[in-house]
Formats: C-alpha cells, structure tokens, sequence
C-alpha cells in the first residue's frame, strides 16, 4: 500500500491507507504500526505502545491451516477472561506474570 500510494503520488493520507487496510484484513491495519500495539475491534483500532522489553518468545506453526471465520465459529465465550486488557498490557510491559 505504502508503494502504490507512493507510486501514484501520495494520493491517500496514512488514515485512509490504514482504513483500505482495513479493508483488505483486519489485521493488515496492524502493519501500520510501530510493532508494539493493542488492537481492538476487528483489528483495525490500533494503540501504540512503548516497546516490549527484548524477551524470548516461541512462536508454534502446525503445517495445517487454519480457517478464520472457522476458528471464530467455533469460540465459547463463555470462561474466557473478564481482565481488562490495558490493565494486563501495563503487567506485561512491567514483567509481571498473570496469576490466577
């Protein structure tokens, strides 16, 4: 998107580049950030945050894919957390571990 609207001129502000983003995936709009960030809605309500402390991090791919709008189907909400997401944003930037 950067390269196309460059290309043609900068025709498009960064909010409408974010709101074709949208568009494209909820999540695409995310790419718009800094790298660190809390999203909200479909994906596409983006809050900066100050970076995360250098941490290691396993990342697990299964050679099988996985269906968006599947995987959404399929959700129970019910037992999921009630915590407030900025609060456990403010834990993780600090180090905290969630208790339970």
């Amino acid at each position: 998107l950067f390269a196309a609207n460059a290309r043609v001129g900068g025709l498009l502000t960064e909010e409408e580049l974010r709101d074709v983003a949208g568009q494209l995936g909820s999540d695409c709009a995310f790419f718009f950030s800094s790298g660190t960030a809390l999203c909200s809605g479909r994906g596409e309500r983006i809050a900066e945050l100050e970076p995360l402390a250098p941490r290691q991090l396993l990342v697990f791919k299964p050679e099988q894919g996985l269906s968006t709008p599947a995987v959404y189907r399929a959700l129970r909400l019910t037992g999921l957390s009630d915590a407030d997401p900025e609060q456990l944003v403010d834990k993780f930037q600090r180090g905290v571990e969630q208790q339970e």
